[in-house]
């Protein structure tokens, strides 16, 4: 397979206007739709079977991008393994937020409702580094008891109420 890549020039991309692939070369193709749409493909045999993946729409994804991406999957086919599948895993990896994350999610979410911004600021200092610093950076899943206990033991004899605002999202 060839890895040289480098025939279209950015004039040409913007320019190309005649549906079906055109080559890059190494793989990497621009894929001009009926509709005029542009996306970039990345071509390969394996086997003595075509493959094609997909690495982007032209608003979403530069020639100089499409290059380096389909660099990444030249070099994964060299090293015997399927930029298809390494694509499709990347997917279907969840990624466990923060409970920093979770909590501002909370917040934002829950923040129409409220009717000053008051309300808003206490959740924020209670779900932020205030009282939850230590819980914060970590992601949701690694939370353990002893790391809520560090966070409610001290509030909940000297601030009842922002106590209360913390319990339910710590079981």
């Amino acid at each position: 397979m060839r890895g040289k890549s480098g025939k279209l020039s950015a004039r040409a991309v913007a320019t190309i206007t005649k549906p079906g692939p055109h080559s890059d070369g190494g793989g990497l193709y621009l894929n001009v739709s009926p509709s005029g749409a542009k996306s970039w493909l990345f071509i390969w045999k394996r086997d003595g079977k075509r493959h094609d993946m997909g690495l982007g729409a032209l608003s979403a994804v530069s020639l100089a991008n499409a290059r380096d991406k389909a660099a990444e999957c030249r070099a994964m086919l060299a090293n015997g393994h399927d930029p298809l599948k390494a694509k499709e895993a990347d997917k279907t990896i969840p990624t466990i937020p923060t409970f920093g994350k979770a909590a501002d999610d909370l917040i934002a979410s829950m923040s129409p409702g409220w009717r000053n911004e008051k309300h808003k600021a206490q959740w924020v200092m209670t779900l932020g580094d205030a009282y939850c610093a230590n819980l914060r950076p970590k992601p949701v899943d690694a939370i353990r008891t002893e790391d809520v206990l560090g966070a409610l033991k001290p509030v909940w004899q000297s601030k009842p109420e922002t106590a209360s605002r913390l319990e339910p999202f710590m079981v």
